[in-house]
């Protein structure tokens, strides 16, 4: 594998995202150029309007000065991570002027709930454009050759190994964090409160950190002092070390069957209950390496057995960790497969 220059172009608001992926490309000793959008939406108001419609002069600058990091830095490859901010005539702009594989990765769904959003309907325009895909869902694969794409992959989701893995914690972070069952997300699909009150109401200890939830409690009073703020970075992982059991919830609006918290939650080594799904099957056995469920009901019965069983919660959390971390699930094995994928473009 020949060493690469990477122009990485993305917001880089999240760690686990661009930055994530970039430090990896550098671990295995390539050079990475970071291209970051976020700020040119400004803040306030019109950086969220910026964000949804594309709107302002700003994408046009952003666009310019994209194709320019391109021209003076000469990468062997461009990587795009979730694209929505270029149209088709900077995506070609800097094609011509680079003459470089163009490569996207999108971990959102595209024609999903959210299809007719404009930041989707400009990506969509856009996808015969690059010279490979690489997306989260299986769902996708055939979706993006229906709209021109000339080559799709998956790449799942991945865990940091650097922050991802079972921290010790001081006694007063257990005694502060501690809680039967974590969930660490945002109320995607109303169908996740309905979880969240069925465990409430068994009288299980719940703790639930994400953005947006507040707004529930309104109607699920009974949730009240179980809704925390969001956790990032090794916050997240102390979290999730405190708790008994992790709740593993996928998305119904993007059409998910697995998320990155199913990587992540075994290798912190948490023991996981999932919603039950064949990809996640296929992932952890189910009742060797992670319990399932499929109603509300399996999951009150699941989470009462495994937290009156210590030994067995243990030997799930164990067997987990050492499957993710022997099938090559971390963000360097991902970033592996897109150069494996690269190496056949140039």
């Amino acid at each position: 594998m020949n060493l690469k220059r990477i122009l990485l172009a993305g917001s880089f608001k999240y760690d686990f995202y661009e930055a994530a992926l970039a430090q990896a490309f550098e671990r295995l000793g390539h050079e990475v150029i970071k291209f970051r959008w976020e700020p040119f939406y400004g803040e306030g108001l019109i950086a969220r309007l910026r964000k949804r419609w594309l709107i302002g002069r700003a994408f046009q600058h952003l666009g310019e000065a994209f194709v320019r990091c391109g021209y003076d830095t000469r990468p062997d490859v461009i990587f795009v991570q979730r694209g929505v901010v270029f149209g088709p005539s900077i995506l070609r702009k800097i094609k011509d002027r680079v003459q470089a594989p163009l490569v996207s990765y999108n971990n959102d769904d595209p024609f999903g709930h959210q299809a007719q959003m404009r930041l989707w309907r400009n990506f969509v325009a856009c996808i015969p454009l690059y010279d490979l895909h690489f997306v989260y869902r299986n769902i996708n694969v055939s979706e993006y050759y229906e709209h021109g794409a000339q080559r799709v992959e998956v790449l799942l989701p991945y865990y940091i190994p650097e922050l991802h893995y079972p921290i010790d914690l001081t006694p007063q972070q257990q005694d502060e964090l501690a809680t039967d069952v974590i969930f660490v997300g945002n109320p995607q699909d109303k169908e996740r409160v309905r979880y969240f009150d069925a465990l409430v109401t068994a009288g299980i200890k719940l703790k639930v950190y994400g953005m947006g939830w507040q707004h529930y409690l309104r109607l699920h009073p009974e949730l009240e002092g179980a809704i925390y703020p969001a956790v990032w970075g090794i916050d997240y992982t102390y979290a999730m070390r405190a708790a008994k059991l992790a709740l593993a919830l996928f998305s119904k609006t993007n059409r998910d069957t697995y998320s990155r918290r199913a990587f992540e939650i075994p290798a912190i080594g948490t023991c996981m209950v999932s919603q039950r799904t064949t990809d996640m099957q296929g992932f952890f056995r189910e009742d060797v390496e992670a319990a399932y469920f499929s109603n509300f009901e399996e999951l009150v019965d699941k989470v009462q057995q495994l937290l009156q069983d210590d030994a067995r919660r243990c030997q799930l959390a164990h067997q987990a960790r050492t499957r993710v971390t022997t099938i090559g699930a971390s963000v360097d094995d991902r970033v592996r497969q897109i150069l494996s994928a690269v190496d056949t473009l140039i």
